[in-house]
C-alpha cells in the first residue's frame, strides 16, 4: 500500500496529501476572534477512495487540538503529529466508495514551517490574511493537502461584526447576530487547497468597473484611509480583465476580488478568484499597476490549470 501511494505522490510535494482516495467538497465552518487570534471549526469533507480499500487515510493539519473526529458517523481510530491527522475507519473503506470526513479542531492559527519559511495563517495587526503557497494550507484547515486534489467548497466564517470576511467564490448569506456576523462563501470550481484564500480585517467595499451582461463581477475590500489612492491605482483593472479575455480566452471563474491588508506585504499573493495585496502596493501613483495585472494573469496561467 505504501508503495502504491508513493508511485502516485505529488513529484514536487511528496511528503504531502493521500494519494490513496481524492476529496471533491469541503464545507468549512469557522468561527474566529481577531483579538486572542482564536480559530474554532469544523469541517465535513466529501471524499472518494481510490482503486483500494482504505483501512486508514490521513488529513494534513497543524498543531490544533482535536475534539472529535467522524467517519461516515461512526467514531474512528485517529492520531495527530507531525502535522498529519491519521485516521483509521471503524470498518475499511471499499475501493470506489464515497465517504464523508468530519472534524472539529480548536487552537491559535500560525504558519507553518517549510523550506520558504513561514506559510498559511497570518495574524495581522487587525485581523488575519491567508498565503497559502504551496504547503500552508494545513495552518488553518484539515485538507489532503496535494495541488491536483481540486475540490469545492463552502467556507462559513462568524466574527466580530466590524470585521468583513473576504474569501475566493461568491458571497450567499451575511447574517448578523447580536455582536457578531457570519459570512458565507461558495467557491463551485475545483481548487487546490493551498489557492483557498481568505482574509478578516476592516475594510471598505467598493465595485471595480460594471462588467455589463455577461461580464466579470469584481469587487474590492480595502481600507478606508487608503481608498483614494487605489482607485486610482485599480482604475484600469477593467480593461485588463477585457483585454486578457481577448488573449487567454474566457475568465475561468465566476467572479474576481481583490483585497488590500492595512500593512505592508512583501509581495502580492494570488488565490483562485482572489489577490491579496499590502498597503504597500497602493501609492495613488500606479507604480504597482504590473503587479495588479500579474496577479489578474494568474487566475488563466496557474490556478486554473
Amino acid at each position: 500500500m505504501n508503495g502504491q501511494r508513493t508511485a502516485a505522490s505529488d513529484p514536487y510535494f511528496p511528503d504531502n496529501g493521500d494519494s490513496r482516495y481524492r476529496a471533491h467538497r469541503y464545507e468549512l465552518a469557522l468561527e474566529y476572534r481577531p483579538g486572542p487570534n482564536r480559530l474554532a471549526g469544523t469541517a465535513r469533507i466529501s471524499a472518494i477512495a481510490g482503486r483500494a480499500p482504505l483501512t486508514e487515510f490521513h488529513l494534513n493539519l497543524a498543531e490544533f487540538k482535536i475534539g472529535r473526529v467522524m467517519v461516515n458517523g461512526r467514531a474512528p481510530h485517529y492520531t495527530h503529529r507531525g502535522g498529519k491527522l491519521r485516521i483509521r475507519p471503524a470498518k475499511p473503506l471499499p475501493a470506489g466508495a464515497a465517504f464523508t470526513v468530519e472534524v472539529h479542531w480548536a487552537g491559535n492559527p500560525k504558519p507553518v514551517r517549510s523550506p520558504w519559511g513561514g506559510l498559511g495563517w497570518e495574524e495581522l495587526t487587525d485581523g488575519a490574511l491567508v498565503a497559502s503557497q504551496p504547503v500552508g494550507a494545513p495552518s488553518w484547515y484539515p485538507c489532503n493537502d496535494r495541488p491536483a486534489d481540486k475540490a469545492s467548497y463552502q467556507i462559513s466564517v462568524n466574527t466580530p461584526s466590524p470585521y468583513t470576511v473576504v474569501a475566493g467564490g461568491r458571497l450567499l448569506t451575511r447574517t448578523t447576530k447580536a455582536s457578531t456576523t457570519t459570512w458565507v462563501y461558495e467557491q463551485p470550481a475545483p481548487t487546490s487547497s493551498y489557492l483557498v484564500g481568505l482574509s478578516i480585517g476592516v475594510y471598505q467595499t467598493v465595485l471595480l468597473g460594471d462588467p455589463g451582461l455577461g461580464g466579470v463581477p469584481m469587487t474590492a475590500h480595502v481600507p478606508a484611509h487608503l481608498l483614494p489612492q487605489f482607485s486610482r491605482d485599480f482604475a484600469r483593472q477593467p480593461a485588463m480583465m477585457q483585454l486578457f479575455e481577448e488573449l487567454f480566452g474566457p475568465y475561468p471563474f465566476g467572479e474576481y476580488t481583490v483585497l488590500v491588508a492595512d500593512e505592508e506585504l512583501d509581495v502580492p499573493v494570488e488565490a483562485q478568484g482572489l489577490s491579496l495585496f499590502g498597503a504597500n502596493h497602493v501609492d495613488g501613483a500606479r507604480g504597482s499597476e504590473r503587479l495588479v495585472a500579474h496577479e489578474l494573469a494568474h487566475q488563466w496561467f496557474g490556478n486554473s490549470v
